[in-house]
C-alpha cells in the first residue's frame, strides 16, 4: 500500500490524492472497529473495551460506511480501481503468508 500511495503521490494530484486515501481508510476503520463484535462473541475481551458498547462502533461502521459510499457515488471508477487493488493485495498477501507460515495459529489463539 505503501507503495501505490508514493506512486500515487508523485503522479497524482492532491484531490485524487485525497480521495484515495479518505476511501481506503473510511473501510479499513469500519473492518477495524467490527473486529470489536467479533471479539466479544468470541469472549476476547482484554483491552478492547469501548465506550457506549455497541451503539458507539454501529455509528462509527455506519459513518464510515456513507463516508466510502459517498466517495463511491463522486468518483465510481477511481472508488473501482482501488477496490479492486486492495482486493489484489490482500489475496496476495493471503496467499504469500500461507505460503511462508503454513502453520498459522489461528485468529486468537495466542503460543506460549
Amino acid at each position: 500500500m505503501a507503495l501505490v500511495a508514493t506512486t500515487f503521490a508523485l503522479v497524482g494530484d492532491l484531490p485524487r490524492l485525497i480521495g484515495f486515501v479518505g476511501f481506503t481508510l473510511a473501510i479499513f476503520a469500519a473492518l477495524t472497529v467490527g473486529a470489536l463484535f467479533i471479539l466479544r462473541r468470541r469472549n476476547q475481551l482484554g483491552a478492547y473495551r469501548t465506550f457506549g458498547y455497541p451503539v458507539t462502533p454501529l455509528l462509527f461502521i455506519a459513518v464510515s460506511v456513507w463516508i466510502a459510499y459517498s466517495r463511491i457515488k463522486m468518483q465510481p471508477t477511481q472508488s473501482a480501481i482501488v477496490g479492486l487493488g486492495l482486493l489484489v493485495v490482500a489475496l496476495v498477501y493471503v496467499f504469500v503468508a500461507k505460503r511462508t507460515h503454513p502453520k498459522l495459529p489461528e485468529a486468537g489463539v495466542v503460543d506460549e
